[in-house]
């Protein structure tokens, strides 16, 4: 990426020497966390999971979630952080502990009170590098402002660790509604129960296949109530019955 000087450098580099004795297994997983990521075993077999951008491997809805175990919460708006307090061994600085505070642009406009977070980053020795871990902390605490927990049985789960998912729920009132198909043609989706569209809003349905991919289409927007829509691409493998 391109950093404050318009030179290009790696978003994430680990610069550390480790002078404890500790097991290898701890030290890699240090190493990890510098470039957002987890060492996960596969048997006898090692993954990297890394957080970034990608798809949507598995939608939980209402008929993939045990009944009543849906919880949600929101976090109150005092202990979303404002300002970060970074604390970083500078390569610049004879790799001594140097504080760098960075401040949210609603900073000084907020009227919720100061309450500045303390983070403390090992392996890092760019300043800028810094920056962009608190640029990142400060927008996940004034982001990330919902949390749900659910419970499903083992057979109703594709995704694994690291995998982003999806979710729906009429309670809660994320998605109009979640079920399954009765029918589908190529452009074509009948729902098993009816749901309401409103002029000038944009929707989107989301098809877990029998092989568990998911496929995500454009909805023609059709003012009313119907429990048939019509998709804007048509779909390459045609949804069955009963998928979610």
């Amino acid at each position: 990426i391109t950093n404050q000087d318009g030179e290009k450098e790696p978003r994430f580099r680990f610069d550390a020497f480790y002078d404890t004795s500790q097991k290898r297994w701890n030290a890699a997983q240090k190493a990890a966390n510098v470039g957002h990521a987890a060492i996960i075993p596969h048997g006898r077999n090692i993954g990297i999971v890394v957080d970034k951008p990608g798809q949507i491997t598995q939608v939980f809805g209402e008929g993939r979630t045990t009944v009543s175990s849906v919880k949600g919460s929101f976090s109150a708006t005092a202990d979303r952080a404002k300002a970060i307090e970074i604390t970083y061994n500078d390569g610049q600085n004879d790799f001594k502990n140097t504080v760098m505070t960075v401040r949210s642009p609603n900073y000084n406009t907020d009227h919720a009170s100061d309450n500045t977070s303390q983070m403390t980053l090992f392996g890092v020795k760019r300043r800028s590098q810094a920056y962009r871990e608190a640029i990142t902390a400060l927008a996940t605490n004034e982001r990330q402002l919902q949390f749900i927990e659910l419970s499903a049985d083992i057979d109703a789960i594709v995704a694994e660790y690291g995998d982003i998912v999806g979710y729906n729920h009429t309670v809660s009132r994320i998605g109009i509604a979640s079920g399954r198909i009765r029918a589908a043609t190529e452009t074509t989706v009948r729902l098993d129960k009816a749901v309401t569209m409103v002029d000038g809003k944009d929707y989107e349905i989301y098809i877990t296949l029998s092989d568990d991919t998911v496929v995500k289409r454009q909805v023609v927007t059709k003012a009313g109530t119907v429990d048939t829509i019509t998709v804007s691409v048509p779909f390459d493998e045609v949804p069955q019955t009963f998928d979610t």
